[in-house]
């Protein structure tokens, strides 16, 4: 009986085309750091939006103003993630 691993890994490789090839430590290594710098682009917006929900947090005149805030960071980080994913495709084909 195959793991679960396996056979994700034999999925994977039929939905690519062929076999999925292993990743060097560099290429490892370049994802592991590019994550990581997602992470922390990530962490930086959620900060600044909490301390904006705070300044204004309680007051009804600032709600649009509040709702505007987290969608901008909705969207940021959407656009961080995507952007990871492109990065850590473009290291995979290297």
């Amino acid at each position: 009986m195959k793991s679960a691993l396996e056979l994700a890994m034999e999925k994977a490789a039929k939905l690519t085309g062929g076999e999925l090839k292993s990743l060097s430590a560099s290429q490892k290594a370049a994802i592991a750091e590019a994550r990581s710098k997602t992470e922390a682009k990530i962490a930086e917006a959620k900060i600044m939006l909490d301390e904006k929900m705070k300044k204004i947090a309680g007051r009804p005149e600032y709600a649009a103003a509040l709702e505007e805030a987290k969608e901008n960071f909705r969207q940021e980080k959407t656009r961080v993630e995507e952007a990871l994913e492109r990065e850590i495709e473009a290291i995979r084909r290297q």
